[in-house]
């Protein structure tokens, strides 16, 4: 299992929190022949993006391929799923418990898959390091929040709440004031 977590932009904040579904045969592919999971790339989104989703784009890619990723998308990583090639000219192996499989890049940046059976999960996004975040633990995993004030409320409230906690359970003024 894969967990990648990404930060609301502040100017989206005040919109509820969704959840967004696509079927696998729902979601698009680009000309590059990259599956897009989640946000836009070369015109093409998905339609699992929710309303509040930063400048970012979640991909899978399949087999030998060369992706270019747009200047704002400054920031990002590969994780390598399943089989065996090159990232960028770099050896990847899914099953090498060694590694290496993940390998993040910079600005600007084009991707090169190489390997029939190489299957890689991409994230790329415009950072947002000007914004503030804090990390927190919870009873079930962690949030991320504006600030620790903020983290420590919900987080509470997710603790008491016990594994029937969804945003949900914060009524509409509460999550529209978060």
């Amino acid at each position: 299992m894969l967990q990648v977590v990404v930060r609301v932009p502040e100017a989206k904040m005040h919109l509820l929190p969704s959840i967004t579904k696509a079927a696998p045969e729902e979601l698009p592919t680009t000309a590059s022949g990259a599956i897009v999971l989640c946000g836009s790339l070369d015109g093409v989104s998905s339609p699992a993006t929710p309303d509040s989703w930063p400048n970012a784009v979640f991909l899978r890619v399949r087999g030998s391929k060369t992706i270019d990723l747009p200047e704002e998308y400054a920031h990002g990583m590969c994780v390598a799923l399943y089989g065996a090639g090159t990232i960028c000219g770099e050896p990847v192996a899914a099953d090498d418990p060694d590694g290496p499989h993940v390998c993040v890049f910079g600005k600007g940046r084009t991707l090169e898959f190489q390997g029939d059976d190489l299957d890689v999960f991409v994230a790329a996004g415009e950072p947002m390091l000007d914004q503030p975040w804090v990390k927190k633990l919870g009873a079930n995993g962690f949030g991320v929040f504006r600030n620790e004030h903020d983290a420590t409320d919900i987080m509470a409230k997710a603790v008491a709440a016990g594994p029937n906690w969804t945003y949900k359970i914060l009524d509409d003024a509460e999550i529209k004031a978060a």
